[in-house]
């Protein structure tokens, strides 16, 4: 399985998970679509999408977990499976990244440097989206995979649904706070200079 990128006539650029075969993944392709292009969500954020459920049916795979079977039976990741699963988005490396730590190394001093580099777990910030946009995607597919068989989502499948989403993105690590996000507002100085104009100004008002 690996992701791929195309480009549209129009120019629209658009990222497509595939099987060994090339066959586009179809539930995958589903949610790309009919979720995210056509909620105007851009190229960067479905390709990030994507590579996250890609980490997500490799880990299905290796723990032989089948997701569709699993949700059709009305059953959903147990508290288990979601710790593993987060373990494995935390220190899962991108292949390129894994690639290029495997590159022969001459000098003993930077191949142990690579080496400890490889038990490195990925930011808290690439955990935190990972764990996020899977948790979307398996809320969808849920509830894609049953309706599909004309089952009726109660509430109390919906509960479990929503459960199962709520423990993953509970699993979060911290937020890194971003420069965006830091407060705004005038420097000690600034408002110093501020307080002056205005008690000058008000000496000046009229009673």
């Amino acid at each position: 399985m690996k992701l791929i990128r195309t480009k549209f006539e129009s120019g629209e650029r658009y990222s497509l998970l595939i099987d060994d075969n090339g066959v586009p993944n179809w539930y995958p392709t589903l949610f790309a679509t009919s979720k995210l292009r056509n909620s105007a969500k851009a190229s960067n954020t479905i390709e990030a999408y994507l590579n996250a459920v890609k980490l997500l049916l490799e880990w299905c795979h290796t723990n032989n977990i089948l997701l569709e079977e699993t949700f059709l039976k009305k059953q959903f990741l147990t508290t288990e499976q979601i710790e593993g699963l987060c373990i494995y988005l935390r220190d899962k490396k991108d292949k390129k990244t894994d690639e290029k730590l495997r590159k022969p190394i001459i000098q003993r001093k930077e191949f142990n440097r690579a080496k400890i580099r490889t038990n490195e777990s990925v930011s808290n910030a690439t955990t935190y989206i990972r764990i996020s946009y899977i948790a979307n995607y398996l809320d969808w597919f849920a509830k894609q995979i049953i309706s599909e068989r004309n089952q009726i989502i109660d509430r109390e499948i919906s509960h479990n649904i929503s459960c199962m989403v709520k423990s993953l993105k509970a699993r979060r690590p911290s937020r890194p706070v971003s420069s965006r996000s830091t407060k705004k507002g005038l420097a000690e100085n600034q408002r110093s200079i501020l307080l002056d104009l205005l008690n000058s100004n008000s000496s000046n008002d009229v009673c």
